[in-house]
């Protein structure tokens, strides 16, 4: 009797001790979701980390399954696409996972944002509509109509970029539909975000009426719950007084624009609409002093967004480096023990040595196709993952997109490392000139793509020129390829 209520008793301490500990995984996950959401990423990647520790080690698969979701999200949106996935792939393999409905749409949703981005649209809608078919199992009706939500607008997102209007009308409709759900007060994003969907398609289909009718609605709610999130409404408002011929005062509102999203500390859209107020400043022939202050500011603000980019990219990947290989020790001591606990039976038990080293190659046969198994789905991976990064740096190159010279970085670090040989001070503007050369454009197709007249680009060649003593016979271009050739400038 008296062993009977001490088995009872020990059973009861412990499962009180397992709760205890997965309700403080749960605090680490909920805080690294603020981190998230603040914009906290090396905070949120640390306290996700610590979650994902302590759930192993307890076998928590709730825990397990939450903070791989997590750390896939953080990586998304760094760029991190080939790491997220394998994250991904970590969370599902969780029991937990198959009764969690919420996670699940948030892992298909993740996944068809990566694919997204890497320009898979098949692959993309596949796994929203993944989402969207997951969200109407979730039992919360305020995550299930969130989820619902997100899944309508990513998916309009993608039938954006192959022009669908249609399909984007059904899906933002979809969204509007959501609304009524949603407490203005919680989810204003949700709403504001939404009426300016709706009203850059009525700009697009001429319907001026319609479209400042939701920039208004829009306005209202925001100065109702006094948010001074507007950027994005001014620059619309702007882009309506611009389709009318009012200069001023589309210039007024466009400078608006970018003074909210600078005040706001929103630098990649401060950066976006500095280039804008430039462009139209320029284009209208307008004050050029105005036009050049705000070209300073766009190069300052992609400068200050490439060094923090740069910098918690950085920060990001050493911190999983460095859990991977704390992973990878703690796996090759639990080998280094299996093999001397072997040898010292083996040596204690003489009849059991031909058993013993019959299994174990077995199980050396087996890891062997896993690893082989799995080196082939991370070279498939690489593989894809090389040519949609090619193909998306040329794409950016031509749009004269900021985040171009960071990912031509990433492609040709010999390239760059040999021309910062010649020149270690040389600007991020004449780096990304020299890139574009690289890559092999021309005088005319760069002139087009940064927005200046082919003399400006020929008297930049030829600065650069006596910069770095090229010869006048050879070709400029062809003098940059050589400069990414590791055989001549090891």
């Amino acid at each position: 009797m008296k062993l009977s209520f001490f088995v009872f008793l020990v059973m009861i301490l412990h499962l009180n001790g397992q709760t205890s500990i997965e309700k403080s995984i749960d605090s680490l996950i909920e805080r690294s979701t603020d981190q998230f959401v603040a914009v906290q990423f090396k905070e949120a990647l640390l306290t996700t980390n610590n979650a994902l520790k302590l759930s192993e080690e307890h076998h928590y698969s709730k825990g397990i399954a939450t903070a791989n979701i997590y750390i896939a999200r953080l990586l998304l949106e760094l760029g991190i696409y080939n790491r997220s996935l394998l994250y991904l792939k970590n969370a599902e393999e969780q029991p937990y996972i198959k009764k969690d409905f919420f996670l699940q749409a948030e892992l298909y949703r993740i996944r068809g944002r990566i694919y997204e981005n890497l320009k898979m649209g098949s692959l993309s809608l596949r796994e929203f509509r993944k989402q969207l078919s997951v969200a109407i199992k979730i039992k919360s009706e305020n995550r299930k109509n969130i989820s619902k939500f997100w899944a309508h607008q990513n998916i309009a997102q993608v039938f954006e970029r192959t022009r669908n209007q249609d399909s984007v009308l059904f899906h933002v409709t979809q969204m509007e539909s959501l609304l009524p759900h949603f407490k203005e007060e919680e989810e204003l994003f949700l709403f504001t975000s939404t009426y300016v969907k709706i009203a850059e398609m009525a700009f697009l289909e001429k319907d001026y009426t319609r479209c400042r009718f939701y920039l208004d609605k829009s306005m209202v709610l925001l100065d109702r719950y006094h948010s001074n999130f507007k950027f994005d409404i001014l620059k619309i408002y702007g882009d309506l007084e611009a389709e009318q011929d009012h200069i001023e005062e589309a210039a007024l509102y466009y400078e608006e624009a970018f003074n909210n999203a600078l005040a706001l500390d929103v630098k990649d859209q401060a950066r976006y609409l500095s280039k804008i107020v430039a462009d139209y400043y320029h284009d209208n022939q307008l004050d050029p002093l105005i036009t050049n202050k705000y070209l300073y500011q766009y190069q300052r603000l992609n400068d200050s967004l490439e060094t923090e980019s740069k910098q918690a990219t950085e920060t990001l990947v050493s911190q999983i480096l460095d859990q991977e290989a704390e992973e990878s020790t703690k796996q090759q001591n639990f080998f280094l023990y299996l093999i001397a606990g072997i040898i010292a039976i083996s040596c204690a038990i003489i009849g059991f040595l031909f058993l013993s080293y019959h299994r174990k190659k077995i199980r050396y046969i087996y890891k062997n196709k896993l690893l082989i198994k799995e080196q082939s789905k991370a070279d498939e991976l690489a593989q894809l993952t090389d040519v949609n990064t090619f193909n998306e740096l040329i794409r950016m190159a031509k749009k004269n997109n900021p985040e171009f010279l960071i990912l031509f970085k990433e492609r040709y670090p010999t390239f760059v490392a040999n021309l910062k040989a010649l020149d270690p001070k040389v600007r991020s503007s004449e780096l990304a000139f020299c890139a574009m050369a690289y890559l092999n454009f021309s005088t005319k197709d760069i002139a087009e793509y940064t927005f200046v007249t082919i003399r400006a680009v020929q008297i930049r060649k030829n600065r650069m020129r006596k910069k770095y003593s090229i010869n006048s016979k050879e070709d400029f271009n062809s003098w940059m390829r050589k400069l990414g050739d590791e055989t001549i400038h090891n």
